[in-house]
């Protein structure tokens, strides 16, 4: 590429803006633009992966627009077709066309899209797919929604898979025991200090002497049996 007054080189390196959507390659794989598919995109509408039935539902009140058209492919040649689930699809109202099969979902309007909602698609998808399993599936350009708010680009889903049975009943058991340990904990109540004679010293209390019957108070009184400790608003034991 030549340049003959911007003060670039000849044959220096160009940028390239990579929009939502794009497919462009570097280097034999995909650079680092960013590309409609599924993933963690907490500011997108939802695709809700449910394993234990196989249900797939929209989300579409995330971003609060009419959906003009989506698409889900299934791009893995590993004999797994995601689609291939017990139920055909229930697509939402406005359809000017749509696809149904083991590999391919997709949705198209021309009369403004549907409302912002939860579509529930039916049981479409296989059983028991993983969250990695969803990601390698769709991740390329050809997995998008179009919204009015964004006109023809391409936006991502956010991927959400629920939680398994299994693992939702380990989460309330877990739940439950630590609750149960805590009630198991007794109450605990503070205690009197016990002060040692020479602790109490420092204190400023004086230990109280008590002497054998018949000596008490005497200048000569008997060997004194024991010192005890008075501490104040307290009774010392005898």
């Amino acid at each position: 590429m030549s340049d003959s007054g911007g003060g670039q080189s000849c044959g220096a390196a160009t940028d390239w803006v990579v929009s939502p959507g794009d497919t462009m390659l570097l280097g034999g794989a995909l650079d680092s633009g960013q590309y409609a598919s599924v993933g963690s995109y907490p500011g997108n509408n939802k695709m809700v992966y449910d394993p234990a039935t196989g249900n797939v539902t929209l989300d579409t009140t995330v971003v609060g627009a009419n959906v003009t058209g989506f698409k889900f492919l299934d791009v893995l040649a590993d004999g797994k077709d995601v689609f291939a689930g017990s139920q055909s699809v229930t697509f939402p109202p406005g359809a000017f066309s749509t696809k149904d099969d083991n590999t391919t979902v997709s949705y198209a309007s021309l009369s403004g899209g549907f409302s912002p909602g939860v579509w529930d698609l039916g049981n479409i998808a296989l059983q028991n797919l993983t969250q990695t399993e969803l990601l390698d599936t769709f991740s390329t350009a050809d997995t998008y929604y179009l919204d009015a708010s964004q006109g023809n680009i391409k936006q991502d889903w956010d991927l959400v898979v629920v939680p398994e049975p299994g693992a939702l009943a380990l989460l309330t058991l877990g739940g439950l025991a630590a609750l149960w340990r805590r009630r198991r904990v007794p109450a605990r109540f503070p205690t009197t200090p016990q002060l040692s004679p020479t602790s109490a010293r420092g204190a400023g209390i004086r230990p109280r002497r008590r002497y054998a019957a018949g000596g008490c108070g005497s200048a000569s009184a008997p060997a004194r049996i024991r010192s005890s400790i008075r501490l104040p608003a307290s009774r010392a034991t005898t």
